[in-house]
């Protein structure tokens, strides 16, 4: 008797085992990490077959600075955010909507590259926005060759290259 209640207690668990593997296999907001089964922190789309575009950047067109934070008596409404939006004019109309985002040091982002309502936009830390904005002002005004090269592949890899 006791033989037979261990022997259906070990046959359960294996059962429970295998439809919660299952169940973890099935869910789209499960994502495993270094063997860990964990919920994903922001929903994601992969593309359906690997990208690669590169156009040719002609100028820009406008830059918008923007600051902001949460003001609800916390002292979380010390903490300010810096964003630094350089949109870009691009060579070929094609190409859509370009931009680059500088990101204060204290955010967050899940993307280095993302598109959003026909905008793509590429993400940087605030600390190169100097560097970056010489840069492309240098090589404009000398009329040397800008590109931008975004990558998207099916396993989530982003990427966005500035190439002077």
């Amino acid at each position: 008797m006791k033989k037979q209640s261990l022997l259906l207690f070990v046959l359960a668990g294996m059962l429970s085992v295998q439809v919660q593997a299952q169940k973890s296999e099935e869910d789209p907001e499960a994502v495993r990490s270094g063997g860990v089964l964990m919920k994903r922190a922001f929903k994601t789309e992969m593309p359906a077959a690997d990208k690669t575009e590169t156009w040719e950047v002609k100028g820009i067109s406008s830059v918008v600075f923007a600051t902001s934070n949460l003001a609800d008596g916390s002292h979380n409404s010390y903490k300010h955010s810096l964003r630094i939006t350089i949109e870009l004019t691009m060579s070929d109309v094609k190409a859509g909507k370009y931009q680059l985002v500088f990101y204060s040091a204290g955010e967050n982002m899940p993307y280095a590259m993302s598109r959003l309502d026909g905008t793509t936009t590429i993400y940087y830390p605030v600390a190169i926005y100097d560097d970056i904005r010489q840069k492309l002002e240098q090589s404009l005004t000398a009329r040397k060759k800008v590109t931008i090269k975004v990558s998207e592949k099916t396993n989530g890899f982003k990427e966005g290259v500035l190439t002077f």
